[in-house]
């Protein structure tokens, strides 16, 4: 995909104010994995030409808020459910579900207003069984 086209997918991704990132086929002990960026839809019936559905499956997730102020945010958060709290509580991760980060309207308006200067919270899911 060229680096406009790109540019003003991402842009529909904002403007619609919710938004998420999304890992799928997600290897045990491999850091290898596909990302997707993506909104909320209530169907499928108006996708833009050259996006993609995904449909994130019910399942138990691990779920937390945190405060996002640049990647590591997301890396150390991501770090501490993996490999502390999903383990002291009895779970493993579940490599068939996608993991994901969600960014409601206020972390975007956030974003856009101040940068991550403001105290911008995001939820990460962590699929478990």
């Amino acid at each position: 995909m060229k680096n406009q086209e790109a540019h003003q997918r991402a842009k529909k991704v904002v403007e619609a104010k919710i938004g998420f990132f999304c890992v799928i086929d997600r290897k045990a002990d491999s850091p290898e994995f596909d990302y997707y960026m993506g909104v909320e839809v209530s169907n499928y019936n108006e996708i833009p030409e050259g996006m993609e559905t995904i449909t994130i499956p019910a399942g138990n997730y691990a779920v937390t808020s945190f405060t996002k102020r640049g990647n590591m945010d997301v890396l150390m958060t991501v770090k501490y459910i993996t490999e502390k709290w999903i383990p002291e509580n009895g779970y493993t991760e579940d490599h068939q579900k996608p993991g994901c980060i969600y960014y409601e309207e206020s972390f975007i308006t956030g974003y856009e207003e101040s940068g991550y200067d403001g105290n911008l919270t995001a939820k990460v899911f962590i699929p478990v069984k």
